[in-house]
């Protein structure tokens, strides 16, 4: 504290109100091939709607992981995607003269890349998609007659454009010809500014708001676009324009050839690649799941996946030990099987070899099956894994209660049929092995029945309600603890520490998550040694609550002269 050296008032303010902050515990992961949409970047989705917009619609390729990241969505409104791509992918591109097509992946890339001989256009993304998309520019030359004058309001004036961005064969929309977006009275001047000060220059408003094209640069045989005002117009002594040089010369479409309607006014799009669809490109796209500090999640999603892509989940998973890598079986294990049990036990075992450093992580959870539904985009039925829903279910459970209670017994969304139907001694065999079914009961539909973790051993942690408890727990009280950081390690401060968590594992207990707790945090574990070593400990002892998994019901029948107190606790 400050010293006075005459007399005055010193004030402080302390902050006393630290509190447990909530955490998320609905978001999911997952990496898929998509027609669209940007790569090497987590895309928050938050709804079917959301996923068409971003990604485009599913297609043989992708519909089983896209209706998986679909199924999740149903039941929770936040999933994390990340776009999977390979090298040989490009976007299409347009323009005058020779144009090849580029690969720019997002954003950064564009911005970080030069591309010089690609044209004047680019699609927004990588993938064939691109070639459905035409663009067509009008200034003051072209204008009159133009396909798409009737959009507008006015003819623009000699430094000005319109541009119309069509779908022109119509696989955006579903109509050919579809104008997707338009832009009146954009500039050709970089410095040109509308009424509000912001930029009309048809690169950067382009670049800044288009969701379907790049703009790559001015026109090459137009040698005054992208110039400054001042270097091309000039004024007279009463400040009105005397000349624009474009109006003789360059400024203007027709004055390079292009007039009325010429093609050359209008590009369409071409060259664009998907790229190969493979495993391998779903397993680079995980990479951007790892790092727990940069995107929060609680689910990791395989969709339909080999064994590489539940190598890198579990990988990840288990690092960051604050989410669930969540898989089904491989298709042909399932889906027209003539022994699907043995089928998913080989599955599961297989995860026990390799480099997989024996898969039996509490962090994993995995179902048995594939269900069978309908694809509206595409009007067909196709088989989709479960483990979309077994995710989501575990999603719906946290929304509508909490995290520590359990998803088992939930019914799944959007089932035609199942892949196969369990019968109780084949989950007798699955279940130890940490494998749930999704079955069906008579009444009932499919539902998930079960609740483990892949964790073989006997443990608290082969159920997905504690598993799932102690990661909310950590990620509560860890953020918490991240407040005290700098701190000095006095008794006040530990004291602190305690009274925030404990109300928080008060209130936790209370929801039926914990039967009892202890927290330790003084003298005994923060010693002198630890004191010095600049550390501080806190000990937080937990007794979870468990779900029920087995039922005994016993019927007793009594003579009619027996009291039943006689009886009772002697069978």
């Amino acid at each position: 504290m400050a010293s006075l050296l005459s007399p005055g008032v010193i004030t402080r303010e302390i902050d006393l109100t630290t509190v447990t902050p909530a955490v998320a515990s609905t978001e999911g992961g997952i990496a898929i091939h998509a027609q669209w949409g940007p790569a090497e970047k987590l895309v928050l989705v938050t709804d079917e709607l959301d996923l068409v917009d971003v990604f485009g619609k599913p297609n043989n390729d992708n519909a089983s992981d896209w209706f998986t990241a679909k199924n999740f969505l149903s039941y929770s409104g936040a999933l994390y995607v990340s776009r999977a791509l390979k090298s040989d992918a490009l976007n299409s591109a347009a323009g005058n003269g020779s144009v090849n097509a580029a690969l720019i992946k997002n954003l950064d890339d564009f911005e970080a890349s030069v591309f010089n001989g690609n044209g004047e256009w680019a699609a927004k993304y990588p993938g064939k998609l691109g070639d459905s998309l035409k663009i067509s520019v009008a200034d003051r030359s072209n204008y009159s007659g133009w396909a798409y004058e009737s959009l507008f309001s006015e003819r623009p004036d000699y430094d000005e454009l319109h541009i119309v961005v069509v779908d022109e064969d119509g696989y955006i929309s579903g109509e050919k010809g579809t104008v997707l977006e338009k832009y009146d009275f954009l500039s050709k001047f970089s410095d040109g500014k509308s009424e509000d000060g912001s930029s009309t220059y048809y690169e950067k408003v382009i670049n800044d708001s288009s969701e379907y094209v790049w703009s790559l640069g001015a026109y090459a045989e137009m040698s005054d676009w992208g110039k400054l005002a001042e270097e091309v117009v000039t004024y007279a002594a009463d400040g009105t324009v005397s000349n624009i040089l474009g109006d003789s010369a360059d400024l203007m479409l027709v004055d390079a050839g292009h007039g009325g309607n010429d093609p050359e006014s209008t590009h369409s799009f071409s060259g664009g690649l998907d790229g190969t669809i493979d495993q391998a490109g779903r397993v680079d796209a995980l990479d951007l799941f790892v790092d727990d500090e940069l995107v929060d999640i609680s689910f990791l999603l395989a969709g339909a996946a080999d064994v590489t892509v539940i190598n890198k989940i579990f990988d990840i998973a288990s690092s960051r030990q604050d989410c669930l890598g969540v898989i089904s079986p491989e298709k042909d294990d399932v889906v027209n099987a003539i022994t699907p049990m043995d089928n998913v036990k080989t599955f599961r075992e297989t995860l026990n070899v390799g480099g997989l450093k024996d898969l039996k992580g509490s962090f994993m959870v995995m179902d048995d099956n594939w269900k069978y539904q309908f694809d509206k985009y595409n009007n067909l039925n196709r088989w989709v894994p479960c483990n979309g829903d077994t995710a989501g279910l575990m999603a719906e459970t946290d929304l509508e209660r909490a995290a520590w209670f359990s998803p088992g017994g939930r019914s799944l969304k959007n089932v035609i049929k199942l892949a196969w139907k369990s019968k109780k001694a084949e989950r007798d065999v699955l279940y130890p092995l940490g494998i749930n079914s999704v079955t069906t009961f008579p009444g009932e539909g499919a539902i998930l029945y079960g609740d483990r973790t892949m964790l073989k051993r006997p443990s608290a942690f082969d159920r997905i309600n504690v598993r799932r408890l102690f990661i909310v727990l950590r990620k509560t009280i860890s953020r918490t603890a991240r407040s005290f950081l700098f701190e000095l390690n006095t008794e006040f401060t530990r004291e602190r520490f305690k009274s925030t968590v404990i109300p928080f594992l008060e209130e936790v207990q209370g929801r039926q998550g914990i039967t009892d707790f202890l927290v330790v945090c003084d003298e005994t574990n923060n010693t002198g040694q630890v004191i010095d070593q600049n550390r501080f400990i806190g000990d937080i002892y937990i007794k979870p609550a468990r779900s029920i998994n087995f039922i005994e019901l016993n019927f007793v029948a009594v003579r009619t002269d027996v009291e039943f107190s006689e009886v009772v606790g002697s069978v």
